[in-house]
């Protein structure tokens, strides 16, 4: 699901694991694991970066090249390989408080 003012660059990449293979090529191990993470990000978002299966909360925002492997928590600034909490947004400085 992709929530309400989601702001997409170009070029992101989203997945349900990290690395994309074929069924026949993954290891027994990875396979019995179970289904896989679902994706779910929230309304008013910015995403600059790569997001395996995670949910991101409502006015994250996601650093350029960022690699997301967990939950994002709401308003949340996140970058870095893998991802890390680097500061807050700040309510009311998201899409929509700029939209017309």
């Amino acid at each position: 699901m992709i929530g309400d003012y989601a702001f997409i660059a170009n070029g992101v990449v989203f997945a349900d694991s990290f690395a994309a293979l074929p069924p026949e090529a993954r290891s027994f191990r990875e396979r019995d694991r179970g289904p896989r993470r679902g994706l779910w990000i929230g309304d008013d978002v910015w995403i600059g970066a790569r997001v395996g299966g995670a949910k991101i909360g409502d006015g994250a925002v996601i650093g350029a090249g960022a690699v997301i492997e967990a939950e994002v928590p709401d308003r949340a600034v996140v970058a870095g390989n893998p991802a890390r909490i680097v500061g807050w947004a700040r309510p009311g400085t998201g899409a929509r408080s700029t939209a017309s």
